[in-house]
């Protein structure tokens, strides 16, 4: 086995691809099965947290309730802002 790197023993006929750039990590990542894709996503928030990043909030989903009023299916209610900003988006 050849050692490219301390951590990674590899057969001797590997193929080391590089990706260098977003757009081939993103597809990378698309071609993963579903739950290395959340492996994946856990070890990047570990990282992000370990570097100081502040995490985005979460997304709230919404419905709209029978008088049009929007519904929050996430964590916390919708703020006054929201509901307004939601409405001119309509």
């Amino acid at each position: 086995m050849r050692r490219h790197h301390p951590c990674i023993a590899l057969p001797a006929d590997a193929i080391l691809l590089s990706m260098s750039t977003l757009t081939e990590i993103e597809a990378a990542a698309d071609r993963l099965p579903l739950e290395e894709k959340r492996e994946l996503m856990l070890f990047l928030a570990v990282r992000l947290r370990a570097d100081g990043a502040q995490m985005p909030e979460p997304v709230v989903g919404f419905r709209r309730s029978e008088r049009g009023f929007p519904i929050s299916k996430g964590r916390r209610p919708f703020t006054s802002e929201e509901v307004a900003r939601i409405e001119v988006e309509g």
